[in-house]
């Protein structure tokens, strides 16, 4: 009596933990997986000295300024907002030079380097693409002296 008490309670404790079917099967099938979040890495290239080495008097061309480098892990487009400390004007600390600015390889480009310049770039994902920065001065330095402007890029992912 005391053994048929047991396999009963057995057998519904089994019943009650779902085991009772788990083991008659002799297979499972289950999903595994995970996610990898969309990112993108921006730097920049002044090595060469382009970027503080602008002829100050010279407003008949863009002058090739820093190179970005954009690279995101994932294909699609990107956005880069681009933005002047100084409001888009070089200054030596008494006069200004005010300038735009545009990119290489860019495709829609909305704004001012004054107020932030958006800029639409079309990568492939893990690819590095570099962009060069032009800036082309509205009117030549008035006086001698350092002329500078600090410049921030952020880049945001707009699809993947």
């Amino acid at each position: 009596m005391r053994f048929r008490i047991i396999a009963v309670f057995a057998f519904y404790l089994a019943a009650s933990l779902g085991l009772g079917t788990a083991m008659a099967q002799d297979s499972a099938t289950f999903q595994i997986g995970g996610e990898v979040v969309p990112s993108c890495v921006l730097a920049h290239d002044c090595s060469g000295g382009q970027c503080t080495s602008l002829n100050m008097s010279d407003i008949s061309a863009a002058q090739d300024t820093a190179v970005l480098k954009l690279m995101c892990n994932f294909s699609g487009s990107q956005t880069v907002v681009v933005t002047s400390s100084g409001g888009g004007k070089l200054s030596n600390g008494t006069a200004e030079v005010v300038y735009t600015a545009n990119f290489s390889g860019a495709g829609d480009t909305s704004g001012d380097i004054a107020t932030g310049l958006v800029v639409e770039f079309t990568l492939q994902a893990n690819t590095p693409s570099d962009r060069t920065m032009q800036v082309q001065l509205t009117a030549a330095a008035p006086e001698s002296g350092q002329y500078r402007d600090t410049i921030t890029a952020t880049i945001s992912p707009l699809s993947f």
